[in-house]
């Protein structure tokens, strides 16, 4: 009896060719919540946009240590050219940059996790075989992840995640928590996405207080349900951070504090 084995699919990666060789004049336009993000057909093409953007050479460089060493040039730059594709306000630069910030170092991370070789020199590792990586940065951004300073970043966070055994789970998971998201923002709310402020979501003292009394049944089971998430994600952080790999994340978020 012979078997055909079917060769797996590889998905190809989104370029938005539409996107980037729109005439100009023309732009995609997008619609902004109340929270200041991106909604909507136009909002959902500029978030796959950014995904193009951020795994592109000419336009990002993975070789810089962290999304502050970028300099503001380069920034202005890829904002600019962000503008020229899509009719969006001049505030929502922030929240574009911030979701550049995040894909990046996602990019990064994959490429670190499919081409690097921890056990290899520095001169044996492999070129990714992907048009969009700029040869120059991945020789640079090798040079990094081999060195003797990037190998001890790695062990001391390895150092500080927990074991799977750690009785303090909730705590443990908070710690890891904390190390992906990095210390809270003055002015910023954890957890809802880019964009929005403690006055945008809540409004003033008193409205605040209002509306908290209102609500304080729903959040108490929000709570309740937020509790029992906790605990599954901390089993699935847990058994991640096994693999070396998925400390790159960890490390990034210690140099961007």
């Amino acid at each position: 009896m012979v078997v055909e084995v079917s060769k797996k699919k590889h998905r190809e990666p989104t370029k938005l060719s539409s996107v980037h060789g729109l005439d100009n004049g023309k732009r995609i336009v997008v619609q902004i919540n109340e929270l200041g993000q991106p909604v909507g057909e136009g909002g959902h093409s500029l978030k796959l946009f950014l995904g193009t953007i951020a795994r592109l050479g000419d336009k990002m460089s993975i070789d810089a240590p962290t999304w502050r060493a970028m300099s503001a040039t380069h920034k202005d730059d890829v904002w600019e050219y962000v503008q020229r594709k899509y009719d969006i306000p001049a505030y929502l630069k922030e929240w574009v940059m911030k979701d550049l910030d995040q894909k990046l170092r996602s990019w990064k991370y994959e490429l670190r996790n499919k081409y690097f070789n921890p056990t290899l020199k520095q001169t044996e590792q492999q070129i990714p075989p992907d048009p969009r990586v700029n040869v120059e940065q991945w020789k640079r951004v090798v040079q990094t992840w081999s060195s003797n300073s990037w190998k001890t970043k790695l062990q001391e966070v390895k150092i500080t995640q927990p074991s799977s055994s750690s009785s303090s789970s909730i705590v443990s998971a908070y710690d890891i928590y904390s190390q992906v998201y990095g210390k809270e923002r003055p002015g910023r709310v954890r957890g809802v996405g880019t964009g929005p402020t403690p006055t945008s979501l809540w409004g003033t003292s008193s409205q605040c207080q209002a509306q908290l009394r209102a609500e304080n049944a729903q959040l108490n089971a929000m709570v309740k349900e937020l509790s029992e998430r906790l605990g599954k994600v901390e089993s699935i952080v847990v058994e991640a951070s096994k693999d070396e790999a998925t400390l790159e994340i960890f490390v990034s978020g210690y140099e961007s504090r």
